[in-house]
């Protein structure tokens, strides 16, 4: 009487991530798996386009922020109802921006936007530093 062989661990040989038949993995001259190319842009591509899109995205953003409190203030309503209602207008984009993280198809363009934002305060901010040394010198 023969021995069989142990079964594979966890149901057989591995697939390959494009289909195929199950077994190892064909390989190319230099050794990689061969495959089709993955169908779309990069991430790197879409987190430049992300960052790119920052000042757009900031205009927009404060155009949305401030017509809740524009309508409200032409309608010759209470201020504290505009600013509310631009305070919900602004948590409404923030969870937009969440949702945009969430989903993978928009990740790296929200997270491009996200990096492109801190570039930009960083900028502000040795910007305010360049003219507080300015305006210290010009009282000497």
């Amino acid at each position: 009487m023969s021995q069989q062989p142990p079964p594979p661990p966890y149901g057989g040989p591995p697939t390959p991530p494009y289909g195929g038949p199950p077994g190892p993995y064909p390989q190319g001259p230099s050794g990689p798996p061969l495959g089709p190319p993955p169908s779309g842009m990069s991430n790197k591509a879409k987190f430049w386009i992300g960052v790119a899109l920052t000042i757009p995205v900031m205009i927009v953003s404060s155009l949305i922020t401030g017509a809740g409190s524009a309508v409200v203030d032409a309608a010759g309503g209470d201020p504290g109802v505009g600013a509310a209602l631009s305070g919900l207008l602004a948590l409404a984009m923030l969870g937009l921006f969440v949702a945009a993280c969430v989903v993978e198809r928009t990740r790296w363009f929200a997270l491009g936007v996200l990096a492109g934002t801190g570039i930009l305060l960083i900028l502000a901010a040795g910007a305010c530093v360049v003219l507080l040394v300015a305006l210290s010198q010009s009282y000497n």
